[in-house]
């Protein structure tokens, strides 16, 4: 059994000018809180602009995709059920969740310099897009970067 040493930090280790956040008075921290939630408050509502966009399948062609989600704490849990092809009406939000969160990652092997195996991934498949038909004034949309897309021909 190993017992566990008094350990006692000298008081000179610490900075003086080192301030914990716990001690910060409470007008700046209220302050920092209330540009924070402004930030998130702008966030969450370019994230809702609804954008004009098609669904386009390349896992099952032709097939469908049902699934819930939510984005924010306090926006409600929407379902959305989309068909290949079909043309939707969606907050911004739900574009970036299908074109960078949903696809599969393919793994390889590679060796380091000293001749040991490890595994990293080689490629993505993407499963699912959705893609806009309007112009939008946001960042990008499309997929994530270095992803191949599988077409059924």
């Amino acid at each position: 059994m190993v017992k566990a040493k008094d350990i006692s930090i000298p008081e000179n280790s610490v900075p003086k000018d080192v301030t914990p956040f716990s001690r910060l008075n409470s007008a700046s921290r209220d302050a920092k809180r209330a540009e924070l939630a402004r930030n998130m408050e702008s966030l969450r509502a370019r994230d809702a602009q609804m954008v004009r966009c098609r669904f386009k399948n390349y896992e099952h062609v032709g097939g469908d995709l049902k699934f819930c989600f939510k984005k924010y704490k306090h926006d409600p849990m929407e379902t959305y059920h989309f068909e290949d092809g079909g043309v939707y009406t969606v907050p911004i939000a739900v574009i970036k969740h299908i074109n960078q969160d949903c696809y599969v990652p393919s793994h390889k092997y590679s060796m380091d310099e000293t001749g040991k195996y490890f595994q990293k991934i080689g490629s993505k498949f993407q499963r699912f897009e959705l893609i806009p038909l309007e112009f939008i004034d946001t960042e990008d949309l499309s997929p994530a970067s270095s992803l191949v897309t599988v077409e059924h021909m």
